[in-house]
């Protein structure tokens, strides 16, 4: 580029290039030719776009003239020039992040939580105007020589959130860095969580020396979820927030950089478990997250981080539950208690080798329901009061922290539970019809199927199932509802204490899931890849099948990342659920999931292992079972 651009910039030699086009530094003529960095940005080659990416550049540009703020270069000028679009910035003396983040020096969490502070406070600005960065990583992150202050440069990437033609990114259709972007920023749908999970990846990369790229971190085979907390050694509060800010699922991070630094500030003050006040997350193409009904005096965040500060709601709840008045084996009406013999009840040790084959009377009642012949019925089993230990010892293999702390959970009255997930033709019959998300999302016939486990439905639906079924019973006889969490593991475990009913591992041969990802010692086994009939394998001493594998089934609690602050009436009876149940259907506070799925790894399907997501959601190996309860 001979002479001075538009008369003004005298551009000297080039600084890099990437994705988005070419940076040089220069001199501004009209300012005692004071250091800038001129930008050249890509154009396309066919003429017929250029209108629109004239049209993109200068609301980019608009949009990057709005900001002020220390930590981002300032906008000197943006102007097009023989077909070609420059931005001018300020020159950033000082070296990228990537000279301070080497494999040969891990951070301490101090350091780590200074940067964090520091680092989140210019996203919170620039989240709190409308913009996304898009290529976060540490070479896009300046320290200024003077004064050591960060500073977020290559700004290229920065779009107007409500920008709907991502496809037209100048030049290019996936903007990002890969093992910094996370899986919605590579799909083309970035949000504000998007620039969440980069310094997400930054801060790991800090701790363990480990750069996400080019094949990015160990992660989960089931979940997605970054493996990252045998590499180092930090507090938990610090390693909570972490693992939030690189959660796969951008709708359960921080859902932008303030919401992120309010978490990190409490917990420098002691306090992790207080909640910001977010900015009203946006998202380019998919849906916007939805907005949590109000909850007095207990924001939604606070139940999600902490399940200890939401102890008053979950006494209002309680009081609510117990005004129903739900007694086992009252009322009027019921259909005959029935008795059976099990005569399979399998045991398997570490190597997935049988090592006993008991037998076992369970007692349940059959629901009639209209089903075609041959259908699996809806039989409800008999679940015998008593007390367990609810969650996973710190020794058992590969659990995790949210399966903390164990502790004693006390049944005072039985209840009944569903032998089976509730199938495809149990759906039709009370429901008459199929949701939109099965017939748009199941075309493939493998998941069909009468006596198949009804799939694709969120936590909503499957309560408006139990509300259906209910009404159709005889007056006072009883209610259907889901499983609290802790009738969900109690009957699982069915009087067992190890990861899994079956003993000390599973097998394709017990349970359906990803064969290839067994637990302990057991070998790789088939993956069938879809979903099983219900009555598939065999059940557990209290005649309950597929408790592991085949679906995720919805339980009615609201999650919580652990058991620490566990409210004791959840302990003295397990039949009350955490969290509001009188919520309507745009309610989006996660509910908790139990069992694994079809798709999932074998630990997934531990007795004890949770998975939290928003209710509405609807996925192909989401199902869910009933609970029955009588009134007194």
């Amino acid at each position: 580029m001979a002479g001075l651009l538009i008369g003004r910039f005298r551009v000297g030699r080039s600084l890099g290039a990437g994705s988005f086009g070419e940076t040089f530094l220069a001199e501004d003529t009209q300012k005692m030719n004071a250091p800038c960095v001129v930008k050249r940005l890509i154009t396309p080659n066919d003429p017929a776009h250029i209108a629109k990416v004239r049209e993109m550049f200068e609301r980019e540009a608009k949009k990057l003239d709005t900001l002020s703020n220390e930590g981002i270069p300032k906008l000197i000028a943006y102007f097009e020039d023989g077909g070609e679009f420059y931005l001018v910035q300020d020159f950033i003396d000082g070296n990228t992040l990537d000279k301070e983040i080497k494999p040969s020096r891990k951070w301490t969490e101090a350091e780590v939580t200074s940067f964090l502070l520091e680092v989140l406070e210019i996203l919170a600005y620039v989240h709190s105007q409308g913009s996304i960065h898009r290529d976060l990583k540490p070479n896009n992150m300046m320290r200024r020589k003077v004064n050591q202050k960060l500073v977020l440069i290559d700004f290229g990437a920065v779009r107007e959130v409500r920008q709907t033609t991502t496809n037209m990114a100048i030049g290019t259709t996936n903007i990002g860095t890969p093992g910094y972007s996370p899986a919605e920023q590579s799909q083309g749908k970035p949000c504000y969580a998007s620039d969440v999970y980069a310094i997400g990846c930054i801060v790991l990369q800090a701790l363990t020396g480990l750069s996400p790229c080019p094949n990015g971190f160990e992660t989960d085979p089931n979940t997605g979820e970054i493996k990252w907390r045998h590499l180092v050694r930090v507090s938990d509060g610090f390693a909570v927030i972490i693992d939030k800010m690189v959660r796969y699922d951008w709708r359960q991070r921080y859902s932008n950089g303030g919401e992120a630094l309010a978490a990190v500030e409490a917990l420098v003050a002691g306090n992790q478990f207080t909640s910001p006040n977010p900015v009203p997350p946006t998202v380019i193409d998919p849906p916007p997250i939805p907005q949590t009904p109000p909850v007095t005096g207990f924001p939604r965040r606070k139940l999600i981080i902490g399940l200890g500060v939401a102890t008053p709601l979950a006494i209002v709840a309680w009081d609510w539950w117990k005004r129903q008045s739900y007694t086992p084996n009252g009322g009027s009406a019921n259909p005959p208690i029935q008795t059976k013999t099990l005569n399979d009840i399998i045991t398997v040790n570490a190597n997935a080798q049988e090592v006993s084959r008991t037998s076992s009377t369970i007692q349940y009642f059959t629901e009639p329901l209209n089903l075609p012949n041959g259908a699996v019925p809806l039989e409800m089993a008999l679940i015998p009061k008593g007390k367990f230990t609810m969650g996973s010892p710190s020794s058992e293999k590969d659990r995790s922290n949210g399966e903390s702390l164990q502790h004693e959970v006390n049944f005072p009255q039985d209840f009944y539970m569903g032998r089976y997930a509730v199938t495809q033709a149990q759906w039709l019959a009370v429901m008459g019809k199929f949701t939109n998300s099965f017939i748009n999302e199941n075309a493939d016939a493998k998941f069909k199927g009468d006596n198949r486990p009804m799939i694709d439905v969120s936590w909503h639906e499957a309560r408006e199932f139990c509300k259906r079924l209910t009404a159709a019973l005889p007056a006072n006889r009883g209610i259907y509802r889901l499983p609290t969490e802790a009738e969900w593991e109690y009957a699982c475990r069915a009087g067992t204490t190890t990861p899994f009913h079956f003993g000390e591992t599973i097998t394709p041969s017990l349970v359906n899931y990803e064969g290839n990802y067994p637990y302990a010692n057991a070998p790789k086994g088939e993956y069938r890849q879809q979903t099983v009939d219900v009555n598939n394998f065999t059940p557990n001493a209290w005649g309950l099948y597929q408790m592991h594998g085949n679906v995720w089934e919805w339980c009615l609690d609201e999650y919580t990342d652990n058991y620490s602050k566990k409210p004791s009436n959840l302990k003295n009876n397990g039949s009350e659920p955490y969290g509001d149940m009188n919520v309507n259907e745009n309610d989006d506070r996660y509910r908790l999931l139990r069992g694994g799925g079809w798709n999932g790894s074998a630990r997934s399907c531990c007795s004890a292992y949770r998975y939290g997501i928003y209710p509405t959601i609807q996925l192909i190996d989401h199902g869910f079972r009933v609970v029955f309860a009588s009134l007194s």
